[in-house]
């Protein structure tokens, strides 16, 4: 996909400012009037391939787990972003939750060091 895009990107029309692209996910930076003209561009070199867009609201768009933000002189400055339904709600692990108590019989202290090896010999 990597050579589909990148001959897409190099023909296309009028090129983005900026490109990052994370496995299915891209980040593009574009001139608001020639957005439409990529789009159309990038999903008619590849049948099965399809992108959807999202466009800034309020001069922010979450990409990933960040939120970006353009700032009015142009700047892009980023921060966490969290779903409008993250509640910052987490488990306590206090060594006595029932759930701990009830899979403290399935794992012993000796499992976790054989991970530990597994992972270093890779």
């Amino acid at each position: 996909m990597n050579h589909t895009l990148g001959q897409a990107i190099e023909s296309a029309p009028c090129k983005p400012k900026i490109w990052k692209r994370y496995v299915d996910d891209t980040f593009t930076i574009l001139d608001w009037d020639r957005v439409d003209v990529f789009l159309q561009h990038i999903n008619s070199q590849q049948p099965s391939i399809r992108f959807t867009m999202e466009i800034e609201n309020n001069s922010k768009i979450a990409f990933l787990d960040t939120s970006v933000y353009r700032e009015p002189d142009g700047r892009l400055t980023t921060s966490v972003y969290r779903k409008p339904t993250h509640t910052d709600q987490y488990i306590l692990y206090t060594g006595s939750t029932t759930h701990v108590d009830d899979t403290s019989d399935f794992v012993s202290p000796d499992d976790f060091d054989g991970v530990e090896v597994i992972l270093e010999q890779l």
